[in-house]
């Protein structure tokens, strides 16, 4: 049993940090737009630490994706919403119409 868990705990840590180098976001991007530690957010990537649900919720709102994004290991990549840079993930400017 514990050898699965570690499994989906690695599994988990490999998504969150595909979906982060994606969107070109260093561990402190995503500790700025999270509030979890970037120490903390390392060692989740690296299935080092056993994490509560509602961190994953937060690491899902940090990378502005669905918590379901984040456990869907095989899945494709989300894209990056339409109104934030894909290099540091923060709002872009609205731009005036002509």
């Amino acid at each position: 049993m514990a050898d699965d868990f570690d499994i989906e705990l690695n599994k988990l840590g490999e998504r969150i940090k595909k979906i982060r180098k994606s969107r070109k976001m260093t561990l402190v991007d995503l500790q700025l737009t999270s509030g979890i530690h970037d120490t903390d957010l390392s060692r989740i990537e690296r299935g080092l630490d056993n994490i509560e649900f509602f961190t994953i919720f937060k690491i899902a709102k940090g990378l502005t994706v669905k918590t379901m994004d984040l456990l869907h290991y095989d899945g494709p990549l989300p894209g990056p919403p339409p109104d934030q840079s894909p290099t540091t993930g923060r709002k872009l400017p609205r731009t005036k119409r002509k």
